[in-house]
């Protein structure tokens, strides 16, 4: 998700952010029946861009550290399906030898 301003007043701050009009993918398993799976084409397309969007930050030494369903946002734009990882509120820099101990994120 973009931030595309932080308008700052006495009494609020305002982040003006980017628009997803699509929804997050815990939404759209649950509204599948039980036996009703993702056609696999549509799972690692979702899948392959989950990947690389972590691999992206962790090559910018960001750890998001809440992955789950909830935050990936997936929007459809014709066939293409678009992913976005929303929730940076755990996010930490963390150098490559360096470990983390706090626990944090959805149990």
């Amino acid at each position: 998700m973009r931030l595309h301003e932080v308008i700052d007043s006495r009494t609020h701050v305002h982040l003006v952010m980017e628009l997803c009009s699509g929804t997050n993918l815990y939404h759209i398993l649950k509204k599948r029946k039980p036996d009703q799976r993702l056609p696999e084409p549509l799972a690692a397309q979702i899948f392959k861009k989950i990947v690389s969007a972590v691999a992206y930050m962790h090559e910018r030494s960001i750890v998001h550290r809440d992955l789950k369903l909830d935050n990936v946002l997936i929007d459809q734009k014709g066939d293409e399906f678009i992913v976005k990882l929303i929730d940076f509120g755990f996010a930490t820099k963390c150098n490559k030898d360096e470990k983390l101990n706090s626990k944090c994120g959805t149990p």
